[in-house]
């Protein structure tokens, strides 16, 4: 299905418009959760998720099973690291829950719009980790 929609032109343009839909509604989340409570760290935290996907990158490069299972697990980790970043700022006062929240939402909105845009423009199933 997806393969018939690939060399649409127009369901292309599509799924380009959506991808940045989702990246702006993300990113607008995120400035709203710092800018609406007076308080930039949440951003800060989110910066930490650019470094997420970087194991996952080296990973379907790897010509060994292993690396990319290492790969996966230390993406993973990060991603659960980065996470558990927002939740520390709230306990210790940094921020509050609501901006916990905006960024929470901003960061699924986030990550959502690139796996899908990775699964959308995936180039053969070599690419692929899963499946």
């Amino acid at each position: 299905m997806l393969d018939n929609c690939r060399d649409n032109p127009k369901a292309t343009l599509v799924a380009l418009i959506v991808a940045a839909f989702g990246l702006t509604a993300g990113v607008t989340c995120l400035i709203l959760a710092c800018a609406l409570y007076d308080n930039w760290w949440p951003l800060m935290a989110a910066a930490s998720l650019l470094l997420v996907p970087l194991p996952l990158l080296v990973a379907l490069r790897a010509p060994a099973p292993l690396l990319r299972d290492w790969g996966i697990f230390w993406t993973t980790s990060m991603l659960c690291v980065a996470v558990g970043v927002y939740v520390l700022f709230v306990q210790f006062d940094i921020t509050s829950w609501q901006a916990l929240v905006l960024t929470a939402a901003g960061v699924c909105a986030l990550l959502v719009t690139l796996a899908g845009y990775g699964f959308y423009f995936k180039q053969s199933d070599d690419d692929a980790l899963i499946g």
